[in-house]
């Protein structure tokens, strides 16, 4: 594997764990997996600095004027380019409809009473999600839309 591959591989297991592990979390409390709101939560806030810190440092990456030892312009940055802004973009839409089914699904007349996420979680778990977007694609906003430096 060559560094541009590696660059590749990391940024999609980085939205393939983000995605996966905070969908499974945000959903589990409401389909009935032992987990509350608050525990689900704190595991959020342990796993996913790490990956967004990793899609940051991608973003970092796509827009840094001195290169990268082994970076290989053209066709690579393109395809991770592509992974980072495609991918949290997805990510995105993936996590909120996530939230969003979590909110209904335990708000809805037939969750068990007490048991609904409120309208506290639901605006923190989107500040999260937003949060998330922020980190990997506003440099390269700044830098696509010439607001850089």
């Amino acid at each position: 594997m060559n560094t541009n591959e590696a660059r590749r591989w990391l940024v999609r297991f980085s939205l393939l764990v983000t995605g996966g592990l905070l969908l499974f979390l945000l959903l589990a409390p409401a389909v009935g997996y032992p987990l509350e709101y608050s525990q689900a939560i704190r595991l959020i806030e342990i796993v996913s600095p790490t990956f967004v810190g990793y899609l940051g440092a991608a973003a970092r990456f796509l827009v840094s004027k001195k290169p990268a030892p082994g970076f290989r312009p053209g066709e690579a940055t393109r395809q991770v380019s592509g992974l980072v802004v495609r991918g949290s973009g997805w990510l995105f839409a993936l996590l909120a409809a996530g939230v969003l089914l979590a909110f209904w699904l335990t708000n809805r007349s037939g969750a068990a009473p007490g048991a609904g996420m409120d309208i506290d979680l639901l605006a923190g778990l989107f500040t999260m999600l937003l949060a998330l977007v922020t980190a990997t694609t506003g440099l390269l906003i700044s830098h696509l839309f010439g607001a850089g430096d």
